[in-house]
């Protein structure tokens, strides 16, 4: 399958309003605005993905992984600098941001942070699926895999992408990679066509 710039486009569209729904959710949940701002979106098979991940692995890194109960739904990896992640959660909790090592507290609360805001990302990639599966138990991982990828079920393209969560102390930065099946794609990129306004 060749891709294209348009059909790039039409999937980072989709994946941007799973984010928009999240940012949505997590601010009514906080009681605070929380901004998720997706940028840089790159679709290419999943095997040629890996190398582009290298700018997201400079220093320790924890990685946030929430599937599906089956294989044939996309999943997602979110990659967070560990002193980003740290500060994502003290700003979260509006305490000073203070740089350390991660605790087991701030494991627990990213887990918490990434089990609200990636099913609701996917569920609106899965809704254009017709697909309605049941989510696994979000995982964190601390160790690197080499390849990273191999986290993934097996799938066919990934897209991989920067988003920006932001709050009103202040803003973190990570990538998200999302793997998708070659069917799951063409079924996305169709529904963007039949429905050019969903996502707007």
């Amino acid at each position: 399958m060749v891709i294209s710039q348009a059909q790039t486009d039409a999937l980072a569209e989709i994946i941007q309003a799973g984010f928009i729904h999240a940012a949505t959710s997590y601010s009514k949940l906080l009681r605070q605005p929380v901004q998720l701002e997706a940028s840089q979106f790159i679709l290419l098979p999943l095997a040629e993905l890996d190398k582009e991940l290298s700018a997201c692995l400079a220093g320790e890194v924890v990685m946030l992984h929430q599937a599906f109960n089956d294989h044939a739904s996309p999943e997602a990896l979110w990659l967070l600098d560990c002193q980003a992640a740290v500060t994502l959660i003290d700003l979260l909790s509006r305490e000073p941001v203070s740089p350390r090592t991660l605790t087991v507290s701030d494991r627990e609360a990213l887990v918490e942070v990434g089990s609200i805001l990636l099913p609701i990302c996917l569920s609106e990639v899965s809704s254009r699926l017709t697909r309605r599966p049941t989510f696994a138990p979000l995982r964190l991982h601390l160790e690197v895999t080499d390849p990273i990828l191999t986290i993934f079920s097996p799938a066919a393209y990934g897209v991989l992408f920067n988003l920006y969560f932001k709050l009103a102390q202040g803003s973190v930065e990570g990538c998200v990679a999302v793997a998708l099946s070659q069917g799951a794609l063409e079924a996305l990129l169709a529904s963007r066509e039949s429905h050019p306004s969903m996502g707007n």
